[in-house]
């Protein structure tokens, strides 16, 4: 007989840990699959946590039993409440994540819960039975595993593809650590398009990464963290604890785009990656192009330089996403104060 559980969860991002921790509470037995055991609890774009709306829910989902915020409390490196000049229901908790303490808490923490499994693999197939229920999951190879309810927490990996410097490829993400790109879920695509379900096309993108040590922070203003950060746990604060490394919480720095930043945008329109437009893009984080497209009268766009982790000289630019060819993605920072000299780790891409 194949292995069977009372619940199995596909994918290991935030949903995929909150569907495995919350099932296995209610469950005696819960099967976490993933492409990647290693990468479970990965931040794959902006390590950061909260803001406007974000916060607020990533603080539910705390007062609910989830794990998120105590992993970010775990995490943090720099943590600011947004909006305190105006009322309490639209403030927003927001923590800068060192990217390796927060996975590492993750991981910790599922291994810690009795009766949880991580399997590495890719679901291919949902199995139903006679009369139409799900009863398992396939995995590419050929193993089927029984399951009473089968969770789909994919992401961007459903059916990913990948944009850079004109390129369109299939994807779910590029790894941190080295240049491969971790392939994206399609088989499980075409098995909930089969069942009926309308696939469409979401979109986001994630900046270019720079190297700390070449960015002149005296030509940028200083984004500090706040002195007595709340964070996002309600029984740490109960208890009245600090944040794990509150005495060594890093600043941000705030820099602009110049007019300069807005004609390489434009000039180099061309080079943008064929059915760039065609999905779906988040309304209250556009890239760099569209805010250049969307506002010809502005004469800049704040970018916000913040620090991957405590002892990294990594540092992400948020507020320059976009698939421009790596050459254009430095001529563009390039433009910008403090970032005259600076050298870029790796080009920003975008995902559908």
């Amino acid at each position: 007989m194949p292995p069977s559980y009372p619940v199995i969860i596909i994918g290991g991002g935030h949903a995929g840990t909150e569907a495995a921790l919350a099932a296995s509470r209610l469950s005696p037995h819960t099967l976490l699959v993933t492409l990647r055991a290693g990468t479970v609890g990965e931040l794959s774009c902006n390590p950061s946590i909260g803001g406007v709306g974000k916060g607020h829910m990533v603080r539910e989902i705390d007062a609910l039993g989830g794990g998120m915020g105590r992993f970010a409390d775990e995490a943090c490196c720099h943590f600011k409440t947004l909006n305190l000049g105006k009322g309490q229901a639209v403030r927003g908790p927001r923590g800068q994540m060192d990217r390796d303490l927060y996975k590492g808490a993750v991981q910790a923490h599922l291994s810690g819960v009795g009766g949880l499994d991580v399997l590495e693999g890719e679901v291919d197939d949902v199995v139903l039975d006679a009369g139409g229920r799900c009863k398992g999951v396939r995995l590419r190879g050929g193993l089927e595993i029984g399951a009473g309810a089968v969770v789909v927490t994919t992401g961007t990996f459903l059916g990913g593809v990948l944009m850079c410097g004109g390129e369109r490829y299939a994807g779910g993400r590029h790894l941190r650590d080295s240049e491969e790109v971790e392939p994206p879920s399609n088989g499980l695509s075409e098995t909930l398009r089969e069942f009926g379900f309308e696939l469409g096309r979401l979109k986001t993108g994630t900046p270019p990464r720079i190297d700390g040590r070449t960015i002149d922070y005296g030509k940028c203003k200083v984004q500090a963290s706040e002195e007595d950060p709340k964070g996002f746990g309600h029984v740490r604060q109960f208890r009245g604890d600090p944040m794990p490394h509150q005495g060594s919480f890093v600043d941000c720095h705030q820099t602009r785009t110049t007019e300069e930043t807005h004609k390489v945008c434009l000039d180099n329109e061309g080079s943008l990656p064929g059915g760039y437009e065609d999905g779906v893009g988040p309304r209250y984080c556009p890239s760099i192009h569209n805010k250049v497209k969307r506002f010809p009268d502005r004469e800049g766009h704040n970018t916000f330089l913040e620090p991957e982790g405590l002892t990294t000289p990594i540092v992400y630019p948020n507020g320059l996403s976009g698939p421009y060819p790596p050459a254009v993605q430095l001529e563009m920072l390039r433009t910008m104060p403090g970032l005259e000299n600076v050298e870029m780790i790796r080009p920003g891409y975008d995902v559908e």
